[in-house]
């Protein structure tokens, strides 16, 4: 009970933050809009609309990935000047940043994680050099976004909306981080109510946390209760009320609803949100959970509904990013433009029209993907 009451007023705050960008990317299109009209009128200004708009969104706050690779990049400074012991080092590395790519529902991450990086950093010995370049360009980004606000002459709801997409990113991070941190924690309760149970984690974390007391100190649920709830859960409000059914009446609603979905013609192009500027061509792959972060190979396009903290490592191997929903504030878009990766957002169907292993063309300088015979 006290961990839903801290958890749920902090995540309704987000739905809210996150709601104008989650389906028409209302605020994304507006700031493009005004970026494309005010570039064709000031020649002073030489880039491509998503390079400015990439930059001007980019939060001046360093979130927990950014510190995690300032203190790698540290940690392999240190190591190489003997002022660390490697194995101490990447274990108090580890304990800080363990929960970071947990998500909802894990894997924690290992020291074996940590520690291929930091030898993989130390054998190209970079460590000073990336380290120099993170910190250059955090120092410097301040001054270049209001260099370019100030050629770019923009109205000023147009600078108010900049400044709020900008902001949105790092308060989604605020809410986020503690929220992961959490679940990561909780997993511990989790396996214990598991174990009394008898039943597997995967089953726990399906339990409506409205019925816990029933379960664990009443006993009261029916045979196949817990199992059916794990197959099938949905929550459903109408008319003012939520229904939460499960097993057989849940499935049979959810098909109900579907029959209210848009129907869509399968497309070779689509078009989305531009969040970091590149073109590149490479294969799809599929990457929907941590079961799939094994097929991504460097350079691949990663394609999702969208993309969250556990999916980092395929991310970084990805030569592109492209997922159905999301604008400048979504995880994928904040990502992208951490690691310099070309990425269109809000593409609707992308998982839909686009089959794993076919090859795509992408722009992520225009927000346009197709798909190449």
């Amino acid at each position: 009970n006290d961990f839903f009451k801290a958890h749920n007023p902090l995540w309704s705050i987000g739905i809210v933050q996150n709601l104008p960008e989650f389906e028409n990317e209302y605020i994304s299109k507006y700031i493009l809009k005004q970026i494309t009209e005010r570039l064709s009128k000031k020649s002073v200004v030489k880039m491509q609309p998503a390079e400015v708009f990439s930059l001007l969104v980019t939060s001046r706050e360093r979130d927990v990935f950014k510190q995690e690779s300032i203190d790698m990049f540290q940690l392999c400074i240190d190591v190489e000047s003997k002022k660390l012991d490697f194995d101490k080092a990447i274990e108090a590395h580890w304990k800080k940043y363990y929960w970071t790519q947990y998500n909802f529902c894990g894997p924690v991450l290992q020291q074996s994680y940590f520690k291929e990086i930091a030898q993989s950093i130390i054998k190209q010995q970079t460590s000073e050099a990336k380290l120099e370049e993170l910190l250059k360009e955090e120092k410097e980004l301040p001054s270049k976004q209001d260099e370019l606000l100030k050629n770019l002459g923009f109205s000023k709801e147009a600078e108010h909306l900049i400044w709020y997409a900008r902001n949105i990113g790092t308060l989604k991070a605020v809410r986020m981080d503690p929220s992961y941190f959490a679940y990561c924690e909780i997993e511990k309760v989790l396996k214990e109510i598991a174990k009394r149970l008898q039943i597997s984690i995967t089953q726990a974390r399906a339990l409506n946390s409205r019925f816990m007391k029933k379960y664990l100190v009443d006993r009261k649920y029916g045979e196949n209760e817990i199992s059916d709830a794990y197959k099938h859960s949905l929550n459903l409000y109408q008319n003012g009320k939520w229904t939460f059914l499960i097993g057989k009446p849940a499935l049979e609603e959810y098909e109900k609803q579907l029959k209210f979905a848009r129907k869509e013609e399968i497309k070779t192009e689509l078009h989305g949100t531009p969040a970091f500027p590149g073109k590149v061509s490479g294969k799809i792959k599929l990457i929907f959970t941590v079961a799939d972060l094994d097929k991504m190979q460097q350079g691949d396009v990663l394609v999702s509904p969208a993309t969250s903290p556990d999916l980092v490592p395929a991310m970084k191997k990805a030569g592109a990013i492209l997922t159905d929903v999301g604008g400048v504030t979504c995880h994928a878009a904040i990502i992208s433009r951490e690691l310099k990766i070309p990425c269109i957002v809000g593409l609707k169907s992308v998982t839909r029209n686009f089959k794993e292993g076919e090859t795509v063309e992408v722009d992520a300088n225009k927000g346009i993907v197709r798909k190449i015979e």
